[in-house]
């Protein structure tokens, strides 16, 4: 009862209450432990989902480098080839004839083909190239490229071509050097190759780290210094190239968007200069046309070998013969 009265104002009779003050901090530490372990095995269940996720995040990571390191064509699984057909006039056994669906599936395009698409339920008849496109989510569109009539080399990319890239652009179809490209999509800043396509006229671009660099072309080595300018994006010129067949012939080495990698400019090929043993270069001398009488010097030296009408050779001892035969011919002629 007394105590009672004394808990009626506590702080009043803390004094007379202390004696009988009971310590709860090893009960309430027990709360709070007790609590904590209660928390933790809340936490558990999604603790585990998260490490889940980003170990299926990392797996995920970890198959895309997968692919990015190992080339895989695109998937034509996924190419609806009657949508293409209804929208584009695109048969799929026509691109398979033509050997331009292997191209396309390898990220490459076709030659030029047909292409019949419709607009304002109007068909029309145009002359283009084709490629496939993939998105973020692996969906197949196809991509037409149509034929320009004349090169725009004012800017690409928001890249604008200075005098002498207009210049190599015209002259061999390719840029001579590595610009840097703005991805408009990541913002990202790409070193690249330009090049323009020589059947449509159109502009095309190729990451630089996507072209490797042979260190041999056929039996042909390609020097370090040499790599070093294809890497570049310079030209290597009158290269002397042996073919794993054993043909020989002189031409500018240059790396191109389309051939995504090294290609032997058009217009730049010439046979290579033969040389005896005695070092002396061989020249043939040859025109179209030969005529009866003309003949065609070998090497220095050689004797002149006669061609006839139907330009078949003859050495000096035939000539005189065919002459004899003829001459007897026309006797017995006048004589009859």
């Amino acid at each position: 009862e007394v105590m009672k009265q004394l808990l009626k104002d506590p702080e009043a009779n803390k004094e007379l209450l202390a004696p009988h003050k009971v310590d709860t901090s090893d009960y309430e530490k027990k709360v709070q432990e007790e609590m904590a372990a209660q928390q933790t095995e809340k936490q558990e269940p999604q603790k585990q989902e998260n490490m889940e996720q980003r170990k299926e995040q990392q797996q995920d990571k970890s198959e895309q480098m997968q692919g990015k390191r190992g080339y895989q064509p695109i998937d034509e699984s996924k190419i609806n080839w009657q949508e293409l057909e209804d929208r584009w006039g695109v048969k799929r056994d026509n691109l398979e004839k033509s050997g331009d669906l292997t191209k396309m599936l390898n990220y490459g395009k076709s030659d030029l083909v047909k292409v019949k698409p419709t607009f304002g339920g109007e068909s029309f008849e145009l002359d283009a190239r084709l490629s496939f496109k993939k998105d973020g989510e692996g969906n197949i569109s196809l991509v037409p490229h149509f034929i320009r009539k004349e090169q725009k080399l004012d800017e690409y990319k928001e890249h604008k071509f200075s005098d002498n890239d207009r210049k190599n652009l015209r002259e061999t179809g390719n840029l001579g050097r590595v610009v840097d490209i703005v991805d408009r999509e990541t913002g990202e800043i790409i070193p690249s190759y330009i090049s323009i396509d020589r059947k449509t006229n159109e502009i095309t671009d190729i990451p630089a780290s996507r072209v490797r660099i042979p260190e041999r072309i056929g039996k042909t080595e390609i020097t370090t210094q040499e790599r070093d300018m294809l890497r570049a994006g310079l030209p290597v010129r009158d290269k002397l190239i042996e073919r794993n067949d054993g043909r020989k012939f002189v031409t500018t080495l240059q790396v191109n968007v389309e051939q995504r990698g090294v290609e032997f400019v058009p217009g730049t090929g010439k046979v290579a200069p033969y040389r005896t043993d005695a070092g002396s270069q061989r020249r043939h001398i040859e025109k179209s046309g030969a005529r009866r009488g003309k003949c065609r010097t070998d090497q220095e030296g050689a004797t002149p070998q006669h061609v006839d009408e139907r330009g078949r050779q003859h050495p000096p001892h035939q000539q005189m013969e065919r002459r004899e035969l003829h001459r007897q011919a026309e006797s017995r002629l006048r004589g009859g």
